[in-house]
């Protein structure tokens, strides 16, 4: 998708994505258009997270844990801290 004349000029964009695993939600910020980040990993998954975090910090960009205490199924984060470069502290109205 082509942002450029789209936004107001006061409108910052960023290329991101939230990455849904089920076991924790998280934000890929600073990709590159048209990257995407797998979802399909847990924490059994040895170093899965930490590789994905390892390509967005080499874009220059940042790896930030989504509503890590939601209680709900799947959203709760699971994978550590290590890796991540901030948490969203708030979510909703």
């Amino acid at each position: 998708m082509t942002w450029h004349g789209s936004v107001p000029a006061d409108l910052l964009v960023f290329n991101a994505e939230e990455v849904t695993t089920r076991h924790g939600h998280w934000l890929a910020v600073g990709l590159s258009q048209g990257e995407w980040v797998d979802w399909r990993y847990g924490p059994v998954d040895q170093g899965a997270f930490d590789g994905h975090a390892r390509c967005v910090h080499a874009l220059g960009g940042l790896a930030i844990a989504a509503h890590p205490l939601t209680p709900a199924a799947g959203s709760f984060w699971e994978f550590g801290l290590d890796r991540v470069d901030a948490l969203e502290v708030w979510n909703g109205p």
